[in-house]
Parts: C-alpha cells; sequence; structure tokens
C-alpha cells in the first residue's frame, strides 16, 4: 500500500493526518522519486509464468501528481495459440482512463487495422504450416488525445511446451537447521513444433519466507545443480522452497512447472513433546480450531501475528479441550501459544486461510 501524511503548513516537522492512497496487489521490490519528473516509480516482479493467460506483471510503473494521465491498453483474447484458419475473439474492455473519460479504440492485427471497436472477432489464416506468430496492438486514446499502448502475440500452427519436474519430488521434506542440500534439477519436456535447441529454460529458486518471497538462485541450462544452504526455522520464522521451471519455444509460448520443498518443523516446547502432545484441529482453518491434549489440560492460550502482537488471549481455562473462533482475523501465518496444567509452554504454527 501507499499512504499519504498531511502536514502542517506553518510547522513542517509535524503532521495532521494519514490516508490511504492506493493498494498496491502485485508485489513491489524497489520505489523511487525521479527528481526530473516528480514521478514516483516502482518496480513490480512476480516470480512465475511471465507470458500467456495465467502471467503475471514483471514491469516498471509510474504514479504521478495532477495532470492528465494516459489511458491504459489492456487487450484481452480468448485463444493465444492453435491451428490455422484461428477465429479469436479479442476485447479492449478492461482497459481504461485513470481520469474516467471516454476512450477510442484501434487495432492493428497484422497488416490490418480495425477502427473504434472495443470487441472484435478476427480469423487468422496462415499459407504455412509451420509456426508463425501474429502480432495484435491496440491503441487507447481519450479526448485530450494521450494515448496508451498493448501488444500480445497469437501463435498459429503451434502448441506450448510441456513440462514437468522430475527432481526433487513435489512435497519434498529438507532438514529446516542451516544444513547444506546438494539439488539436481531435472525435468520431462517435450515440444511438437520445436527442437530441444529452439527452446530457452529458465529455473528460479524462490524462498517464501513468511509473508513474502526471496529470488534465491536461477539458471538457464536444462539441468542445473545447486548447493542449498537451507535457513533454519525459528517460532516466529517459517520458510519454504519454490522451484519453479518455465520452458519457452521460439514464437513465445511459455509453460512452467513448480514443485515446493517443506521444512521438517521444529517443535519448540518446554517439555517433551512425545509426553505431551497439544493437537490443533483443522489447520488450516476457516474460523474455528479445537485444541486438545490427552495427557494434560489447556489453561491458557496466546496468538501472536509474524510480528509479536498479541492478536488473542484467553486464561483461566480448565480442561482437556478448548475452541476458538478466528473468523474475524485475516488469513495468514500466526503461532499459538499453548500454557498447559503441568506448567510447560508450547508454541503452534496456526495457519488461517
Amino acid at each position: 500500500w501507499i499512504k499519504t501524511l498531511t502536514f502542517d503548513q506553518h510547522l513542517t516537522d509535524e503532521f495532521h493526518s494519514v490516508e490511504a492512497f492506493t493498494t498496491l496487489s502485485d508485489p513491489v521490490v524497489f520505489m523511487r522519486f525521479n527528481p526530473y519528473d516528480d514521478c514516483l516509480y516502482y518496480v513490480v516482479l512476480n516470480y512465475g509464468l511471465s507470458s500467456g493467460p495465467d502471467s503475471k506483471p514483471r514491469e516498471l510503473r509510474r504514479i504521478c501528481y495532477g495532470g492528465d494521465a494516459s489511458p491504459i491498453a489492456h487487450i484481452y483474447s480468448d485463444k493465444t495459440y492453435g491451428p490455422s484458419p484461428l477465429a479469436v475473439h479479442l476485447s479492449a474492455a478492461e482497459s481504461f482512463d485513470p481520469a474516467g473519460d471516454s476512450l477510442s479504440y484501434d487495432w492493428v492485427i497484422g497488416s490490418d487495422t480495425i477502427f473504434d471497436a472495443v470487441d472484435t472477432t478476427i480469423r487468422l489464416v496462415s499459407p504455412e504450416a509451420s509456426p508463425q506468430a501474429v502480432q495484435i496492438c491496440l491503441t487507447v486514446t481519450d479526448p485530450a488525445g494521450n494515448t496508451g499502448e498493448a501488444t500480445t502475440n497469437i501463435s498459429l500452427n503451434n502448441t506450448p511446451p510441456l513440462v514437468r519436474i522430475t527432481s526433487p519430488q513435489d512435497s519434498l521434506f529438507y532438514p529446516a537447521e542451516g544444513d547444506l542440500i546438494p539439488l539436481k534439477l531435472s525435468a520431462e519436456i517435450s515440444d511438437l513444433e520445436h527442437r530441444e535447441d529452439e527452446l530457452t529454460y529458465q529455473w528460479s529458486i524462490l524462498l517464501d519466507h513468511n509473508s513474502h518471497t526471496h529470488l534465491e538462485r536461477t539458471s538457464e541450462k536444462i539441468s542445473p545443480s545447486f548447493d542449498l544452504v537451507t535457513t533454519p526455522e525459528t517460532i516466529f520464522d517459517t520458510y519454504r522452497y519454490r522451484i519453479n521451471l518455465e520452458v519457452t519455444d521460439a514464437m513465445g509460448l511459455s509453460t512452467s512447472d513448480e514443485v515446493v520443498l517443506l521444512p521438517r518443523l521444529l517443535q519448540t516446547s518446554l517439555h517433551s513433546e512425545s509426553r505431551h502432545p497439544v493437537f490443533l484441529f483443522p489447520n488450516p482453518t476457516n474460523g474455528l480450531v479445537s485444541i486438545s491434549s490427552m495427557t494434560v489440560d489447556v489453561n491458557e492460550i496466546a496468538l501472536f501475528d509474524l510480528t509479536g502482537k498479541v492478536l488473542l488471549h484467553q486464561g483461566a481455562i480448565s480442561g482437556p479441550e478448548h475452541k476458538i473462533d478466528l473468523t474475524h482475523i485475516p488469513g495468514g501465518i500466526y503461532f499459538l501459544r499453548v500454557n498447559v496444567s503441568d506448567g510447560g509452554v508450547i508454541f503452534r504454527r496456526l495457519i488461517k486461510r
């Protein structure tokens, strides 16, 4: 998110209010003011598939104060590839003008131009049987003459690569104690229209840390090897690794696959876990959680967020089972402290959907 501060006009070291300016739905990795145009620039970087209907943006964005901002063009196509002849429905309905003004729409499809159409259906024909890329360009214009542009490609006589990561296996557990793990990455890859040397490969090793992600390693080899130093878990820090492979053919069609490496969770308690197990069910939860033990009574519970802030505290409890309602708490990762009747304290990680 971005928030604005309103300062006192005379006492510049004091401010009057803090107000929400905008919510940033995509991960921002860098932000800075440009002294030449007084605009705020920020970089959005999504890891994973970078093209196709399920892609997420990787781009430089700008926020400027005042003036008449240019419209934003967006192309939706119901197909991105297929055999010739191919009927494709195009829509510019998601394009918009920040000031709310009306827009005009111009499409350039290969050598043809279509004027003032929000939606259109085209028929693409290739005289050859080999894969062909047809570029679609959209220009939107507001009443002041400001324009925005977007482009996409439709791939004729082509299909995306088939990708399946074979090593490491999905949901494999690793010791979360700072160990060195040798990784040999491999995948089954095939493409009906392209040779192996016409494909490009992008491996990414991502570390999910609490609510954000670190890009650890990358490689463009078909089957790279890494020595991965794992990050130890703590009571208030949770980690997992994601290994992503994106394969792109010569026409720009991409497919990705991903596997997850899960830590063997560190159990933190002041007495033996085998003697006094405490169970949470269900976990993950949509709201209601049951806390129970077969050997001790639950006397007190406290729920913490990842910053250590106490969100819920209940004392004077007596009994082997206790229920709490987390319906009002936002989705995320939390930690539950359970005080039991023999004086011990147990911590449990709790996931709210």
